[in-house]
């Protein structure tokens, strides 16, 4: 999303057509758009994004990172979270979540 702002795009979170509270949605978006990927593809992609976000980090001070308002698309929720988290909200904290749910699957 950082790219896409620098570009002059409007940032639409969490991904245009879907929102905060259908999620589910977009996830079945996700399964359905990579399902035919190979493990390598989905690897490679997957590091590319880990390349991305780590870029946007890098490119931001600490005051863009640490500070609520510093970037629209981060202040798009009533508690306006600053970008770092953000990040965290959106590469971390879905696997602990992942996590949970998988081994409640794997119970069954």
């Amino acid at each position: 999303s950082g790219c896409r702002r620098r570009a002059g795009r409007e940032v639409v979170t969490p991904a245009p057509g879907y929102r905060w509270n259908r999620l589910s949605d977009l996830y079945s978006a996700f399964y359905e758009q990579w399902r035919d990927s190979s493990l390598p593809q989905l690897q490679e992609t997957f590091r590319d994004r880990i390349d991305d976000d780590v870029a946007l980090v890098a490119s931001l001070s600490r005051e863009e990172l640490f500070t609520s308002g510093q970037r629209t698309w981060a202040s798009s929720t009533p508690s306006a979270w600053p970008v770092a988290k953000w990040v965290h909200i959106n590469t971390v904290a879905p696997f602990t979540s992942f996590h949970t749910k998988i081994r409640a699957w794997k119970r069954r």
